[in-house]
């Protein structure tokens, strides 16, 4: 079986990289985490990876799910006081959708879109909640 599908994707480094070596062989297994739950590599690469995992499961809106998601997670972050961690959080984002698979190195997301991840929430909340004329 390793010859047909080959090894683990060294883009993956942690986190997701086993879900991602299963779906090509077409075995469904569950993600398991390897290192401390709320370390910065764990926050980067489990936000990150699942948006590598779209090159082997299209599916509709997965991106658009994925990213919502994601978002909420580093507003709650950002409400329980921990600004840094939600800024690797908003990094694994920009990282997912641009393609920024560096191997085991945590990339950081520009300025401008940790401010624009950060804000954003808020700004489809008030959209939200203007009345219907």
């Amino acid at each position: 079986m390793l010859e047909h599908i080959g090894l683990l994707d060294d883009r993956f480094f942690l986190y997701s990289e086993d879900v991602e070596w299963s779906m090509r062989a077409r075995v469904r297994r569950a993600l398991s985490a390897s290192s401390g739950a709320r370390s910065d590599p764990y926050l980067y690469f489990s936000t990150r990876n699942p948006y590598l995992l779209r090159e082997h499961a299209p599916m509709p809106l997965y991106t658009f799910w994925l990213t919502r998601r994601l978002l909420k997670r580093a507003r709650h972050l950002l409400r329980k006081q921990q600004p840094d961690a939600a800024e690797v959080v908003i990094s694994g984002i920009w990282a997912g959708l641009f393609r920024r698979a560096d191997g085991e190195c945590v990339v950081r997301a520009p300025r401008w879109f940790i401010r624009i991840a950060c804000f954003l929430p808020r700004l489809l909340q008030r959209v939200r909640n203007l009345p219907n004329h």
